[in-house]
């Protein structure tokens, strides 16, 4: 089946890291699998304003559910606070 992609997260904060991309934080959903190498969307108001390769991925420990990816090729000046994260997760059969 086709690769398809769920919401994992709403922006609530975003660092530049000179030489390696951007960093998007925010809370994520439950449930899904985040790892370097998926492909990442984001979106503003359900259109695709970016779309990238995760490089890096920091998970807060519980009870908090900060997830922090490390997005190559992404501009600062790109991402809203608000911007919705995405990732390609494979369909289950």
């Amino acid at each position: 089946m086709p690769n398809r992609f769920h919401k994992a997260s709403v922006i609530e904060d975003v660092f530049a890291i000179t030489g390696r991309g951007c960093i998007v934080a925010g809370e994520f959903a439950l449930g899904l699998e985040v790892r370097r190498g998926v492909t990442l969307e984001l979106r503003r108001a359900g259109v695709v304003v970016f779309s990238s390769v995760v490089s890096g991925v920091d998970i807060a420990p519980r009870p908090t559910r900060a997830l922090s990816l490390l997005v190559r090729g992404l501009d600062k000046a790109t991402v809203q606070i608000g911007d919705e994260i995405w990732l390609e997760v494979n369909a289950q059969p």
